[in-house]
C-alpha cells in the first residue's frame, strides 16, 4: 500500500491528524484601495500538500455518506455539486407565483416584505 494513502486512511480511520500536517503558511493578500492600511488586507492560509489531501479526501467521504443516506436536506442549494445559490433564488420566485396564481400571496405582502429587508 502507497505510504501516503496508508497515512490519510489512518488519520480518518483514529481522528488523528499529524502535527506536520496541521501547519500552514498565513500570508497577507491585498484588497482594496490604499496598501498602507492594515485592513486593506485579508489573510490567506497556505496549507501543505498533505493537508489538502486529507481534506478532499475527507469532504469525498462525507458527502458520499450524506448522498447515500438522503441527509442532506432538498432545498440545500450552497456548497453542493450541481447546486447553487440562484437555484434556490430560483425556488423561491417559482414558489411566489405559485402562490399568486392560486391568491394565497398578495403583491402587498410581498412588499411588506420587501420594505421590512431594507430597512
Amino acid at each position: 500500500m502507497d505510504p501516503l494513502v496508508h497515512i490519510l486512511n489512518l488519520s480518518l480511520s483514529t481522528g488523528i491528524i499529524p502535527n506536520n500536517i496541521k501547519t500552514a503558511k498565513v500570508i497577507p493578500v491585498f484588497k482594496r484601495v490604499d496598501p498602507q492600511l492594515p485592513s486593506n488586507y485579508r489573510p490567506m492560509s497556505l496549507l501543505n500538500v498533505f493537508s489538502e489531501l486529507l481534506e478532499k479526501v475527507m469532504c469525498k467521504r462525507l458527502y458520499s455518506y450524506l448522498q447515500s443516506n438522503n441527509i442532506l436536506y432538498q432545498y440545500q442549494f450552497g456548497f453542493r455539486k450541481f447546486y447553487s445559490t440562484t437555484f434556490g433564488l430560483l425556488d423561491v420566485v417559482d414558489n411566489i407565483y405559485n402562490h399568486l396564481d392560486i391568491d394565497i400571496l398578495s403583491l402587498a405582502s410581498i412588499w411588506t416584505c420587501r420594505s421590512l429587508s431594507t430597512q
